[in-house]
């Protein structure tokens, strides 16, 4: 199936893109790869209009808007997920992680992750905990990893 680049104007539009519209314009005649190609690079920053540079998807807990982002915190998700027993129980028992058992312990190790995060942002004032995120003036955006383990027992 081939897209148009009218289409992909028109998606820019709809998403409330306007400086991706405009830039999209000239695309009109492109060919289908070029204007394919830039448009995702241009939907990775949630973050527009704001001192920071992030994707809505790497939130986990805490606002989420740009406008209300003004003390965020940010965690090594993954090394927080492997220390949950239940993640140790999937690789010991070496359990699919898409099988109804693997789904179901790795929703309640997120959810452990989830409650952490969520306690450590509050007893720290932050506005929110995320996965990736960064300043666009290069500051360094809190770690607070080591907060969140003590919050889930220390392991």
């Amino acid at each position: 199936m081939l897209i148009l680049g009218r289409t992909i104007l028109a998606a820019a539009v709809l998403c409330g893109l306007c400086g991706v519209a405009q830039a999209l314009t000239p695309l009109t005649s492109a060919s289908v790869p070029d204007a394919a190609v830039s448009l995702p690079v241009l939907l990775d920053d949630d973050g527009r209009g704001s001192d920071y540079k992030f994707s809505r998807l790497d939130n986990i807990c805490g606002h989420r808007e740009a406008a209300s982002i003004t003390k965020p915190a940010k965690v090594d998700y993954e090394a927080l997920l492997a220390l949950t027993d239940e993640v140790r129980r999937i690789k010991k028992q070496r359990i699919k992680k898409d099988s109804a058992e693997g789904l179901k312990l790795m929703t309640a190790a997120r959810r452990k992750v989830l409650e952490a995060c969520n306690k450590a942002q509050g007893a720290n004032n932050y506005c929110s905990v995320w996965k990736k995120i960064s300043r666009r003036d290069g500051k360094a955006v809190a770690d607070i990893t080591a907060q969140v383990k003590a919050k889930m027992g220390g392991k």
